[in-house]
């Protein structure tokens, strides 16, 4: 192809045509051409740099990326390479085509933040508006049993874990199944009934016993009713086995398990074999001539029974006959009888022979003989059953010959993927098991070096926890097989983090409230839904029976057990019904009893108590509450003769609205109507101090949570991960050898399971490496970082140096990753004299929460001071993405 130079030189004329080269003229021209083409090469570049999938292609710095991310408000972290921001960005701007206002868009919001991949969409979301209740109860990870309960929470699982490499799935439950036992539904509608008058009978075994023959035609055979041929089979086998769903047959095995048993055999009633021949079903050869025999013989078969006197065929007169390669020919045997009762030997002979068409029949001694044409081993006579008058095919259609039940199963587990190397396991290396109900193991199933895990060393992981629970399937899967058979059989693969919305966030509400019998109250609550009420009950002077009802619902709870002086009463709703604790003036704790605590509808109330609500149940807005209780006297404030102390009948003052008059079957109260003489009896003090307490949903708010197991790069949590220090621990003059020298390194940085100089690691002699690492033959200046770090093992290097017999083994001070963070350097000090430096960079102050809300980590104002600022490109997080006058908070687990 002609360069620029070349083709400037061709338009010249020919006067003007450069001589011998160098010339003058083609350096002139020359270096217009490199202009022209580092111009054609700019303006394509240019070009490449505003499409996002060629921006800083093959570069290592993002550049022009950036500046596309810029006009959608983005920047690159500073831990991403160019690739990894090409892929955000293009997700990013992918999320806001599709909505950030939603929960699904906060959600994958709040993923990109994070450089998480989760289950998006909104059928694999656990939202709470798709639950039975918007209730949820969740385990958090850490620490085993923690639980909690929230409403209005949506959670996605994150899907970057061990399981979704190892299984292709992240989460998944599968229960086993019990025994069962053979079932055969027949497939033909018998509800208007059926003719069997030509196929009326049914062979059949069931769990391996001989085969009995039912008769089922029914009073009628033309009309057999599908009752008949239920009673039929039943009466004939002596158990009820058969049964019908009003349409079709059933029959049923009454053992479970692998030996149950259902087989069809051919009837035998209109099979006139064991009548005529008394052989068994099969083939007969005929033999080919040897020294014994000169002659071939053919294949003969001659019948045990003596016929001389004629047999019975009125019933039994089929046979199933085929000669050599022919077809098999249904035989009538009493065809030409004319009483089929007294079917002469002639006769069945002169029959066969007439149905095969060829002298085939004979007898001898008075026994039935069948002998074939031919003769050696291609001649044959084959007998089978005769499926003449076999009702199978008229009742159940088409149906196996054989049915059988099975055995109990385990739950098993196998993974969608194949693995026929290995799987790389370097970033997530655990899996949530939980077997059988009980609680989830997690396991670090990664192998010696985790970015080449084998399914092998990922099996043993597994088998060490929880013995025989997995293995591998032909096809190269990861299987589990719960140790248990049946219904309790169960395995779940469960995700180990989430990311989740919580909705209408709860805040704190709460009222006092100091009353007595017949006082009522108001309260409002302000939330975006109903909530439920705890009650505490303070009883300075003591109280009998006190009441608490909901105007609103109309709805009561009380207590039927006295309240002693200074005790103390809490009442809440939960899952079962009203529950209380009663705590006594010296702190003594006691639960009330479930038949302690009446819940009842007053008069024309009671809603709360069928849609589950309770007595305790807060609505929205304002809702009237009022207080009850008995009167009683009380120790050392009762009158002498006059004081009755607590006990039944429990008597109030009537209070209108709520009282009843009337007598009733549970009641408790007996109300009385207030008399002048009678109102002087009621206290002066309140009787009761409440404490009210409610959740308050917040209005046009919602909380991120983020999941305490992240990247190192989004910070540590304080008693969870070591904070980087200022300065290299530098340890100068140390030598590898001889170990008695003072300036041994193992001896300079403190060794393996004692004390030590360095609070990072401590050294050790090795006589050999272990399986997955490489030694670092020293000297060398780069920091080199300790590998293989997990909850179990510190992380370690090992060090080479020439002429030293063995290795030098350091290792972080404990278990855990943060190990892998810590760097070691040998500088050359001198001949065989180093200098070992000990960095640790990392566990920066925790920054996920202030990223996915779209705040600079570094900023010390949770939000900008101005709009502009606002406005700024910088990492997008939902504070930027939420709907307009929303409030949004982020939390993390074990990060306050």
């Amino acid at each position: 192809m002609a360069t620029k130079t070349e083709r400037i030189l061709g338009l010249l004329p020919s006067t003007s045509q450069a001589g011998r080269d160098p010339s003058a003229l083609r350096s002139v021209v020359d270096a217009f051409g490199g202009e022209l083409l580092a111009a054609e090469n700019s303006l394509a570049a240019l070009m490449r740099a505003h499409w996002v999938d060629h921006a800083d292609l093959g570069e290592e710095e993002i550049d022009d990326l950036a500046r596309i991310a810029a006009l959608y408000g983005l920047t690159p972290r500073p831990d991403e390479s160019v690739e990894e921001f090409r892929q955000h960005l293009k997700r990013l701007i992918r999320i806001f085509i599709e909505g950030t206002t939603t929960v699904q868009g906060v959600l994958r919001i709040a993923a990109e933040s994070l450089d998480l991949r989760i289950a998006d969409d909104y059928q694999e979301l656990d939202s709470w508006w798709t639950r039975e209740s918007d209730l949820l109860e969740t385990a958090a990870v850490y620490p085993l049993g923690n639980r909690r309960r929230r409403r209005f929470l949506t959670r996605a699982r994150v899907t970057t874990e061990a399981a979704q490499e190892l299984f292709g799935f992240s989460e998944l439950s599968v229960r086993g199944s019990e025994a069962t036992a053979a079932r055969v539904t027949g497939a033909p509608d018998l509800s208007r009934g059926l003719d069997l008058r030509q196929a009326r009978y049914l062979r059949l075994a069931i769990d391996g016993s001989p085969g009995s023959e039912v008769d089922c035609a029914g009073v009628r055979p033309r009309a057999t009713t599908l009752g008949e041929v239920v009673a039929a089979i039943n009466q004939a086998l002596g158990q009820p086995l058969a049964s019908d769903n009003g349409r079709n047959l059933l029959l049923t095995s009454p053992t479970l398990g692998s030996d149950s048993r259902i087989a069809f055999e051919p009837p035998l009633s209109t099979d006139a074999l064991d009548r005529v021949l008394g052989v068994e079903p099969g083939t007969t050869r005929g033999t080919a001539a040897d020294a014994s025999s000169p002659a071939a013989a053919p294949a003969r078969v001659q019948g045990v029974h003596d016929l001389s006197s004629g047999v019975d065929l009125s019933v039994a007169r089929f046979l199933h006959l085929a000669l050599d390669d022919g077809e098999l020919t249904e035989i009538d045997c009493a065809a030409l009888a004319a009483d089929a009762s007294q079917t002469s030997l002639a006769e069945i002979v002169a029959a066969i022979d007439e149905t095969l068409g060829e002298a085939v029949a004979g007898e001898e001694e008075g026994r039935l003989t069948l002998t074939a044409a031919g003769t050696g081993p291609s001649s044959r006579i084959r007998l089978e059953r005769v499926r003449a008058g076999d009702a199978r095919e008229v009742l159940f259609g088409p149906v196996a010959e054989l049915t059988t039940g099975s055995a109990p199963l385990p739950a098993v587990v196998t993974g969608e993927v194949e693995i026929p190397g290995s799987a790389d396991l370097s970033r997530r290396s655990r899996l949530s098991l939980a077997v059988d109900g009980a609680a989830a193991v997690h396991i670090d199933v990664a192998g010696a070096t985790p970015a080449e895990t084998t399914l092998d060393e990922v099996v043993a992981a597994i088998n060490g926890v929880v013995l025989a629970l997995a293995g591998i399937s032909a096809e190269g899967q990861l299987r589990l097989t719960s140790p248990t058979r049946g219904a309790g059989s169960r395995l779940e693969v469960r995700s180990l983090r989430h990311l989740e919305v919580q909705e209408y966030p709860p805040e704190s509400a709460a009222s006092e409230e100091r009353v007595r019998h017949g006082d009522r109250w108001i309260l409002v609550n302000r939330g975006a839904a109903e909530s439920l009420l705890e009650v505490e009950i303070l009883s300075p002077r003591g109280l009998l029976a006190p009441a608490l009802v909901n105007m609103r619902l109309g709805l009561e709870v009380r207590l039927r057990l006295p309240l002693a002086r200074g005790a103390r009463l809490t009442l809440w709703w939960g899952e079962r019904g009203a529950r209380g604790v009663i705590v006594s003036a010296d702190g003594e704790v006691r639960q009330v009893p479930s038949d302690a605590l009446l819940v009842r509808a007053l008069a024309g109330g009671g809603d709360g108590i069928a849609d589950g609500r309770g007595a305790l149940a807060l609505p929205r807005g304002r809702s009237t509450w009022l207080y009850r209780d008995c009167l009683a006297s009380r120790f050392d404030e009762a009158k002498f003769d006059q004081g009755r102390f607590a006990g039944e009948p429990c008597r109030e003052w009537g209070i209108f609205d709520v009282s009843r008059f009337a007598p009733e079957p549970e009641a408790i109260v007996s109300p009385l109507f207030a008399t002048p003489e009678a109102a002087s009896e009621a206290p002066a003090e309140p009787a009761a101090e409440l404490l009210l307490s409610w959740d308050s949903y917040r209005p046009a708010a919602f909380v991120v949570n983020l999941p305490a197991d992240l990247p190192p790069r989004f910070g540590g949590r304080f008693d969870d991960a070591r904070f980087a220090a200022a300065q290299p621990e530098l340890f100068a003059g140390v030598v590898t050898e001889p170990a008695v020298d003072p300036d041994h390194l193992v001896g300079q940085v403190g060794e393996v399971g004692g004390p030590g100089s360095s609070s990072l690691v401590r050294a050790r002699v090795a006589p050999a490496l272990e399986p997955g690492f490489e030694a670092a033959t020293i000297p060398f200046r780069q920091p080199r970082p300790l590998t293989l770090g997990d909850d179990q093992s510190p992380a370690r290097i090992f060090l080479a140096e020439e002429g030293l017999e063995g290795f030098i083994e350091i290792q972080a001070v404990g278990p855990g990753s943060w190990g892998s963070e810590v760097a070691v350097a040998m500088r050359q000090a001198g001949p065989a004299i180093y200098e070992l430096s000990v960095s640790f960079a990392t566990a920066r102050f925790e920054s996920a929460r202030r990223i996915v809300l779209g705040v600079d980590p570094l900023s010390v104002d949770h939000l900008p001071a101005s709009a502009e600022t606002l406005n700024q490109p910088g990492p997008i997080g939902v504070l930027q993405a939420k709907a307009a006058g929303v409030e949004v908070r982020v939390t993390r687990d074990r990060a306050d």
